[in-house]
């Protein structure tokens, strides 16, 4: 399995759109959103590849000049379990980091998503507050902060 992060294209919009629907059924951006966002953040966004197809993608918004908004990360499902949201989310951490000088990133994340939530804490982030009612069906959200290069 080859596999490499790098910077997203407007040619993986659809790529990015049919992963969302797969990953967010309840709640997916729409694609004209999701165009939107690639546009705002196409120097930091990322998608990862295997064997040359696009399997996963993180959308990061810079706010305020020094916060790095994680607002959308997500992998197939079938390309689950082998490490490779956690290379995506540090490559494209450590490039904004190193490149825009973000040192603090934030996301929000469905109180249920507890693998989601391990890959993040592994990763450095802490729980910042609860968000209750903050998905459409209701349920709440953890917003996780992560200081890197202080």
């Amino acid at each position: 399995m080859e596999c490499w992060v790098r910077r997203v294209s407007k040619k993986d919009l659809t790529r990015i759109y049919e992963i969302e629907l797969e990953c967010f059924p309840r709640d997916a951006y729409p694609k004209s959103l999701l165009s939107y966002y690639l546009v705002l953040a196409e120097d930091t966004s990322f998608v990862i590849e295997v064997d040359g197809k696009v399997v996963g993608y993180v959308i990061v918004l810079i706010r305020w000049g020094n916060l790095g908004h994680i607002l959308s990360v997500a992998i197939d499902p079938k390309y689950r379990g082998r490490g490779l949201g956690r290379l995506l989310l540090k490559e494209a951490i450590e490039s904004i980091r190193r490149e825009k000088g973000v040192k603090v990133f934030r996301l929000e994340v469905r109180a249920s998503n507890v693998p989601a939530i391990k890959l993040y804490r592994s990763l450095g982030f802490r729980y910042g507050l609860f968000r209750p009612n903050y998905y459409q069906d209701g349920e709440g959200c953890y917003v996780m902060f992560l200081r890197t290069g202080f």
